[in-house]
């Protein structure tokens, strides 16, 4: 069961996120070529996602005639127009995302195929302290209910440097609560240019998880033609996990 987690910066590019510009759409046919060319995840979560936007509408529809199904976060069938930057996640099976804590919108959590699933899009604590601080003590309180089971964290955590809060509750979920940094479980041997998912050239885009879903990690991805060719400012990362129950 392959998991795809991408940034798309609104559809942007690499530029300035400005999701209701016509040009975006062409950006988000191009992305979902590149995506579906290669690999076909049964679970695909994009942050930064406009709902309303032209490149959001297509994608959704793009998705429903593939035969994926739209889970918006917290239950939410309906996302105002003011809300221009949300954790989508699109699934094979029709499914009802679950309460979330915290940031309602960059939050989506799921249960699929026995595994508990979260998107996240964590606010960078260098520039949104506040928020940033809300949502690690949210991740913290959630993986201490939930570490016995198969919990999957992915997406942006906007972490990179070393002192800074972000990176200290990081490394509190790891080396404190027991999590696991899948791709340095998996891929400890890769030089800097292969773990950077972000186009300043540091890896800020995760997933962590707990020890019993990494028994069942099969591998991890880090997918940069995404912003290699300037069509988000972030790479895709990819984990294929060992299917446990297709119908839970």
């Amino acid at each position: 069961m392959q998991i795809l987690s991408l940034n798309i910066n609104g559809f942007s590019g690499i530029g300035n996120k400005n999701s209701k510009n016509l040009k975006n759409q062409e950006i988000s046919k191009i992305i979902l070529k590149k995506i579906f060319d290669e690999i076909d995840p049964e679970i695909i979560i994009f942050s930064e996602f406009d709902v309303n936007s032209f490149a959001g509408n297509y994608v959704i529809e793009h998705f429903e005639r593939k035969g994926y199904y739209c889970i918006f976060p917290n239950g939410y069938k309906y996302i105002s127009k003011s809300y221009t930057s949300i954790v989508v996640i699109f699934t094979k099976k029709e499914i009802t995302s679950e309460k979330s804590l915290g940031i309602q919108l960059k939050w989506n959590e799921i249960k699929y195929g026995g595994y508990r699933i979260i998107g996240v899009h964590v606010p960078d604590s260098t520039k949104e302290s506040e928020r940033s601080q809300l949502y690690w003590k949210d991740i913290l309180s959630h993986y201490q209910r939930h570490k016995t089971e198969k919990i999957i964290y992915i997406g942006d955590m906007n972490v990179y440097i070393d002192g800074t809060f972000g990176k200290e509750q990081l490394n509190k979920l790891i080396n404190i609560e027991g999590a696991k940094d899948a791709w340095i479980e998996k891929k400890s041997n890769c030089d800097d240019e292969e773990t950077y998912t972000y186009v300043g050239k540091t890896r800020i885009d995760y997933a962590i998880v707990s020890p019993s879903a990494y028994e069942n990690l099969c591998g991890i991805e880090n997918i940069q033609v995404f912003f290699k060719e300037k069509l988000s400012d972030h790479s895709a990362i990819l984990i294929d996990l060992k299917r446990i129950d297709k119908f839970q």
